[in-house]
């Protein structure tokens, strides 16, 4: 059914882990979560707990290959044919993040959805307060907004996608500067008239 895979460099995800692991273990589906740590030098034992979770893999790298190639690793390694990407560094909006994805994905009328990104209301400390204002006026956006402009407001933070259409593309290798390997596998999905669907499942970006 479903493969859930969580690129981790420097971040503990444990706590997204556990969340998005415990949403699947209450719905009937057949699931793998698939983390990669890139080479990390923090939270190694942090990170470390992630294995012991049911359906649940973490690799880890002994050299950093960058965003694009690590997220091209999890689709070789996963299984099935419904991929959800997360960013380490991310959290589930409410309980029913995943059911919202299954739905979407037992509708059968699409093959890419964009749930999107949102930001505490309470304000970070002053060190993370720029990044804060950038995300909640820039990036934190409704379905019906998104879907204005589909190919525009995609965030690879959080998205589901069929493997038929990621085989197709795959995240450009040669990209190596943050951010910019979204850009491309979406324009390459508009150039190849892919549809995204845009619907409001949110994941808080831990910043």
């Amino acid at each position: 059914m479903i493969s859930v895979l969580i690129p981790i460099y420097n971040y503990n995800s444990t706590k997204l882990v556990v969340s998005i692991h415990q949403q699947l273990e209450l719905l009937s589906v057949k699931y793998e979560i698939l983390c990669i740590d890139d080479a990390s030098t923090k939270y190694i034992i942090e990170n470390a707990i992630i294995k012991d979770l049911f359906n649940t893999k973490l690799f880890t790298l002994k050299e950093n290959i960058g965003r694009s190639k690590i997220r091209n690793l999890l689709v070789e390694k996963a299984k099935f044919n419904w991929l959800l990407f997360l960013d380490a560094d991310v959290y589930p909006k409410d309980n029913l993040f995943v059911k919202n994805y299954i739905n979407c994905i037992e509708s059968k009328n699409e093959l890419v959805f964009c749930g999107g990104i949102c930001y505490n209301e309470q304000k970070p400390s002053n060190d993370k307060l720029l990044r804060w204002i950038y995300g909640k006026k820039r990036e934190e956006i409704s379905a019906d907004y998104r879907s204005e402009k589909p190919y525009q407001f995609v965030s690879g933070a959080n998205f589901l996608i069929n493997k038929t259409i990621f085989n197709t593309i795959n995240f450009n290798v040669n990209i190596v500067e943050y951010g910019y390997e979204d850009v491309l596998f979406v324009e390459d999905l508009k150039i190849n008239k892919v549809k995204i669907s845009h619907i409001d499942n949110h994941v808080f970006h831990c910043c």
